[in-house]
């Protein structure tokens, strides 16, 4: 999502770009802080990540693995005594890890039974349908 103008990315972009791969913020926490919905903040995110260069977003993604597993080797011996949020903490890494690596494809489900469509017309009392 670079700025037309130069190429580069608006002051506001880049600060959402870095909140993001930098610091480690989640979408929520950058929604809050750019008064904006959680979707906006992952187009932003999405338009960024795709106008990167390969090797650019190759760097992003080495990077932002080897924090994880940096976050990830502080928390395991905290989560092996048991510690909930250790745990919480450790499954949410692996988690981001697994999406930064591509191992969290959706998957594809089959669906066996009837689908109905239903086409309504004229004035209906919607609350007499229920």
């Amino acid at each position: 999502m670079p700025n037309n103008a130069s190429g580069r990315l608006t002051e506001r972009n880049q600060a959402i770009w870095d909140g993001y791969t930098v610091q480690g913020k989640t979408l929520m926490q950058l929604a809050a802080e750019y008064g904006v919905s959680n979707q906006r903040i992952s187009q932003i995110i999405k338009s960024i990540r795709e106008s990167l260069p390969p090797e650019d977003r190759q760097m992003v993604v080495d990077r932002r693995v080897a924090q994880i597993g940096a976050v990830v080797k502080a928390l395991v011996p905290q989560a092996l005594t048991g510690d909930r949020d250790a745990v919480a903490s450790l499954e949410k890494m692996m988690a981001r890890e697994a999406r930064y690596l591509g191992l969290d494809a959706p998957k594809q489900v089959e669906h066996s039974g009837k689908v109905a469509t239903y086409r309504i017309e004229g004035d209906v009392d919607l609350e007499k349908l229920t």
